[in-house]
């Protein structure tokens, strides 16, 4: 070559292959082949192409292992579906946004999901817990969980470090003392199911009173009683 750069050649099973690239000197080129060879006869050989295929998904994964908690977390809930199949409603992916935002869980934002391990996660559960607030808690254990659980599954991560045992439990160990209703002036009632049917379940013995409420018709919403119990 006028450049002075040489290019290497061989033949494996019957076809000639050509490097991707030349080389400054002829002892590169040689060593390149003798590499080549060597591949060959220990039977992991790959042309080109396919090494380049190869060693893009290598290089991608690399970059999925890269990725942090909230990026990840992110497209989770914009990918999630529903158990039959859906994309979830833009409120359940509000819901979720701002548990990933939460002081919980903003704490993981910027850690890689290879770098969590099972002693960051019980480590951190232990010290985030002494708040008291178990409900909430749980709560975002379990979403860390999942999103954990699809990173497996998704082959990013080998196995998933939320192991804490009970970490998903919302039982808080709190006795309810149920109220007389007799007593109640003012109830307050969060449904997502139909708001008429739920206080005539809630309030039996004051149909008229709860017949005359005026309902509006969002699903999820907050009602104020203000009838004469």
């Amino acid at each position: 070559m006028r450049s002075e750069r040489y290019r290497a050649r061989f033949m494996h099973e019957g076809r000639r292959y050509s490097a991707p690239y030349t080389f400054g000197t002829k002892g590169e080129a040689n060593e390149f082949l003798a590499s080549e060879r060597t591949a060959i006869i220990n039977g992991t050989w790959m042309d080109f192409e396919m090494r380049e295929r190869f060693e893009r998904a290598q290089l991608e994964a690399e970059e999925r292992m890269m990725e942090t908690f909230f990026s990840y977390a992110s497209r989770w809930i914009e990918t999630r579906t529903n158990a039959q199949g859906k994309k979830l409603s833009q409120g359940v992916k509000d819901d979720y946004f701002r548990y990933i935002k939460s002081d919980r869980l903003s704490y993981w934002a910027d850690y890689a999901l290879c770098a969590i391990t099972v002693a960051d996660v019980r480590e951190w559960y232990s010290d985030t817990i002494q708040d008291g607030k178990l409900t909430s808690m749980a709560r975002s254990y379990s979403m860390m969980k999942s999103v954990m659980e699809t990173a497996v599954e998704d082959g990013i991560i080998p196995t998933n470090p939320c192991k804490v045992r009970g970490g998903g439990n919302t039982k808080t160990g709190k006795r309810l003392i149920p109220q007389p209703m007799p007593s109640l002036k003012r109830t307050l009632v969060h449904c997502r199911v139909s708001t008429f049917v739920w206080l005539l379940l809630l309030l039996p013995a004051h149909f008229d009173s709860v017949k005359s409420l005026r309902y509006e018709p969002p699903m999820s919403m907050f009602i104020l009683i203000a009838a004469d119990l």
